[in-house]
């Protein structure tokens, strides 16, 4: 009687522990989430963004140090030697990464307190991760982007095994139901300025200055800082309950020009005169098109909810028909050089046909109207919310007055 007694205390106590273990390992994992996530977004400036699920918290681009605001309309800042068809491709020194911006912005998102999982690199050209390293440094966040990218850090101290090199077709378990796709897109422009668009991608980590009395590389963009064959597309897809998900998409660059012809990289050794030489051909890709289109059928959406890319109509006329997206928020409109701390330098304004071209899509637009403005994606859609206390820290107003 006793050892039946016995027994059946085992069993009640073992099913109750197995429940238990089935429960918590039902709520702890990634990918159903037994609560709605919404997908909470900051615009830090230009094309730097921050992206949080949960407590997945995802950094794209990182460009906080300012090379110096160029005199006059000039594009280029005087660091710059003004050759080639924007005046970038070269530079007169390297340039390391500014450590006080770069902690002045991730004291803001407190990073200390709340972990920075990722640092996602649209592309390495060098108003959009020449901070990367400095980045992955602090905070000890993996960096996803393209071979280059990964080469930069990788000059810059930051171990192999903490940037994972991404070419298109790749996704990613980022925990609390989201999965990253990637994309491999061009570069914005076409045949008239080639040392931009063309897609230069470096073969081996960049060699730092030893004639310069600090670490750095340099910015031009056939030097140490191409573009990273091309760029990257990133598109995250967040699962809710019910069967339901989220969507949104990040891009910092593209071109209309040769958006359905396959990418052909290439290899770009840094070293004057032809670092991105056609006598050097690499790898080829399916076109942007075919890519992007690929990416949405891997996550197996019909629309994405959130777009994020700079207002070009050309270029968004093609891809709408395959995103088909439900929201808008503008990037990397604001310029290249002017300081973080002093807020945004314009208003934004969208060039013409912009509006219209949205509105027959039946895309909403939400423009921003301050650095660190922040917005919510969830079921019911995109929603501005107060960031007062972060901006007000820093010096900000909660809109930029002209």
């Amino acid at each position: 009687m006793a050892l039946s007694r016995f027994r059946l205390v085992v069993a009640v106590a073992t099913a109750v522990l197995l429940g238990a273990c089935s429960s918590a390992g039902t709520s702890q994992s990634p990918a159903s989430p037994a609560a709605a996530v919404p997908i909470k977004l900051t615009w830090i400036s230009i094309a730097n963004w921050l992206v949080e699920i949960g407590n997945t918290r995802i950094l794209i681009d990182a460009y906080y140090t300012r090379s110096g605001d160029p005199a006059g309309n000039a594009q280029s800042s005087p660091l710059f030697t003004q050759q080639g068809t924007l005046g970038i491709d070269y530079t007169n020194k390297p340039i390391p990464s500014d450590r006080s911006a770069v902690q002045t912005v991730l004291n803001a998102i407190d990073y200390k307190s709340r972990k920075i999982s990722y640092m996602l690199a649209g592309h390495s050209n060098f108003d959009h991760d020449p901070d990367a390293p400095l980045v992955a440094q602090l905070t000890g966040a993996e960096i996803i982007g393209p071979p280059t990218t990964c080469y930069q850090a990788e000059a810059e101290g930051i171990p192999a095994s903490q940037c994972k090199a991404v070419n298109g077709g790749e996704s990613f378990n980022l925990g609390n139901g989201a999965t990253l796709y990637i994309t491999h897109i061009n570069h914005s422009g076409n045949n008239t300025n080639t040392d931009l668009h063309q897609p230069g991608e470096l073969t081996a980590p960049p060699k730092l200055d030893s004639a310069s009395t600090a670490a750095g590389l340099r910015w031009g963009i056939l030097e140490d800082m191409p573009n990273g064959g091309g760029g990257r597309m990133f598109l995250i897809k967040v699962k809710q309950p019910g069967g339901k998900t989220l969507s949104m998409t990040y891009q910092d660059t593209g071109s209309a020009y040769d958006f359905d012809k396959p990418i052909n990289v290439l290899n770009c050794t840094g070293a004057d005169p032809a670092p991105c030489s056609t006598n050097s051909p690499g790898p080829t890709f399916p076109s942007p098109a075919d890519n992007m289109a690929a990416a949405v059928k891997q996550a197996g959406l019909s629309s994405v909810d959130l777009w994020i890319e700079g207002a070009d109509p050309a270029l968004a006329g093609l891809e709408i028909p395959i995103l088909n997206p439900k929201w808008y928020l503008p990037t990397h409109w604001d310029g290249l050089w002017a300081p973080f701390l002093k807020g945004m330098p314009v208003p934004f304004k969208a060039p013409g046909g912009w509006d219209a071209l949205l509105a027959a899509h039946g895309v909403q637009q939400l423009a921003p109207g301050q650095y660190m403005d922040e917005w919510v994606l969830d079921q019911s859609g995109v929603h501005t919310v107060s960031n007062h206390a972060v901006k007000q820290k820093l010096g900000l107003s909660d809109v930029q007055q002209f």
